[in-house]
């Protein structure tokens, strides 16, 4: 699986750097080995759920409800964090921990490109003129974008969800439509729309739990910023490319 990732990522830069072909041999190439991995990552989820059937069902035809729950438990169980990760036991020594981690990768991989690609943009954004303002967001925008967050999912720091919005008085979507095209006018988007809750989760259930590199992050977001990200796609994703 590494293998094929990596072939996969390689033939993709590859494909980039020849600037992005839509046919000839890079095209194939890079086309081919993503169509590969992603048959690879199929098959092998399909054998872990046909594996983890079949020792439920040899566990019943033995009547050896030790292995049977004991499966039960490895694919349904809760899959907490370690009360040791990488040698410290105290909470908020591994909340630090994890912190300095995810911070340390959601940093630049090259700081020399980083610093030249920000200057070029504040260049480029002294020099913007616009010559009239967007139209503001409508009811019916903000209302069809709220229509489009996901359900059950977890709230942000601010403890709101979808279904707060979703099942609230309707004066709330105009409320919302207000706030959003003030912030479309004055060009400013509040601290907290950009405040989240990082929580760690197990990559692999099977492997060393108590070690950080066995963690990736996920950022619980304030569902408003999440309903204006929305409604700004909605609007201006022709403006946006994809790099």
């Amino acid at each position: 699986m590494d293998k094929l990732k990596e072939l996969s990522i390689d033939a993709h830069t590859v494909w980039k750097q020849a600037g992005k072909p839509k046919c000839g041999p890079v095209y194939e190439a890079e086309r081919i080995s993503h169509a590969n991995y992603k048959l690879a990552v199929n098959r092998k989820r399909d054998a872990s759920q046909t594996a983890f059937t079949n020792d439920l069902h040899e566990s019943l035809l033995r009547k050896d409800m030790a292995s049977l729950w004991k499966s039960w438990r490895y694919k349904f169980g809760n899959n907490k964090p370690a009360g040791v990760v990488d040698g410290l036991r105290n909470p908020n020594h591994i909340a630090n921990k994890f912190a300095d981690v995810f911070e340390a990768a959601s940093k630049p991989n090259n700081p020399i490109i980083n610093a030249a690609a920000k200057l070029e943009f504040q260049n480029r954004l002294m020099n913007y003129e616009s010559i009239s303002g967007p139209a503001p967001f409508t009811v019916y925008e903000v209302e069809k974008c709220t229509g489009m967050l996901k359900h059950g999912k977890a709230p942000g720091i601010d403890g709101l969800s979808t279904e707060h919005i979703v099942y609230c008085h309707p004066i709330i979507i105009v409320q919302l439509t207000c706030l959003f095209n003030s912030m479309l006018k004055l060009g400013y988007v509040p601290d907290e729309f950009g405040t989240g809750v990082i929580i760690p989760l197990i990559k692999n259930a099977t492997g060393d739990v108590s070690c950080t590199d066995n963690y990736r992050g996920i950022t619980l977001s304030p569902i408003l910023s999440k309903l204006f990200e929305l409604c700004m796609l909605l609007r201006f994703s022709d403006f946006f490319t994809v790099i």
